[in-house]
């Protein structure tokens, strides 16, 4: 029995390494994979690496299910109810497919940004309209997952400070985002030297800033309304 598993195990490596082959991919993504098949059966023979390479394959899966999990359980607290959860996690499948950006890595972002947001009184619908906006701008600039993040953790600090400040606005924003500042005070009808005055003061309310900032952000946007190139058409394939 053993001896034909062996055998079994053996075909069917051959068989998966011969599909690999045949796939035309990204240079060296099924280089790798075929190496590491290859350095498994020299390790531990063609019936172990036969099991190995299944969780190879599955593992991912598994990751992006608990991933799926914990963000429902988040999104369940934020919003109130399975129903607006279910609904709020198409909006960002819609989102990162338009923005061309990883699911996984943008559901987490909007998580920690919608928490922060709404506790602090702001609605859902303006927390999912300046995060929409953010990351059609974010995927547009060709921007890396982490500048996004620092970007809605910067939206984060000022609804949950209440007021903005300069370290946000010009810091966090305007490194990540250029001319954030500039857009910002036009789409609060102000002139820069109007809004730094008024940031300054404390009394540019998040309420208010916010929704301007969103805007701001859509005109850093694609304007064809969907990103291209190829970052972005591999993140729409891998985000199924």
């Amino acid at each position: 029995d053993l001896e034909r598993a062996m055998g079994g195990a053996k075909v069917r490596m051959a068989q998966l390494q011969a599909e690999i082959a045949n796939v035309p991919a990204t240079p060296g993504v099924f280089e790798r994979m075929s190496g590491t098949i290859n350095n498994l059966i020299n390790r531990f023979g063609a019936l172990s690496a036969a099991i190995a390479t299944v969780g190879i394959a599955v593992k991912p899966i598994i990751d992006a299910e608990i991933e799926l999990q914990r963000l429902n359980r988040v999104l369940n607290t934020v919003t109130g109810s399975s129903e607006a959860t279910a609904q709020t996690i198409d909006f960002l499948r819609s989102v990162s497919q338009e923005s061309g950006q990883s699911f996984s890595d943008l559901s987490g972002s909007f998580s920690k940004f919608a928490a922060s947001a709404v506790n602090a009184g702001v609605p859902l619908s303006t927390v999912q309209t300046v995060f929409a906006n953010a990351a059609r701008a974010a995927g547009n600039l060709g921007l890396e997952t982490e500048a996004t993040g620092r970007i809605l953790n910067a939206l984060g600090q000022i609804a949950s400070k209440g007021t903005v400040q300069m370290e946000e606005l010009k810091g966090q924003l305007g490194e990540s985002l250029p001319g954030a500042m500039n857009l910002t005070a036009k789409a609060l009808g102000l002139t820069t030297q109007e809004l730094t005055k008024l940031i300054e003061s404390g009394g540019l309310l998040a309420e208010d800033a916010l929704p301007a900032i969103g805007d701001a952000m859509l005109q850093l946007a694609s304007k064809s309304g969907e990103v291209d190139g190829l970052t972005a058409s591999w993140n729409r394939c891998t985000n199924g």
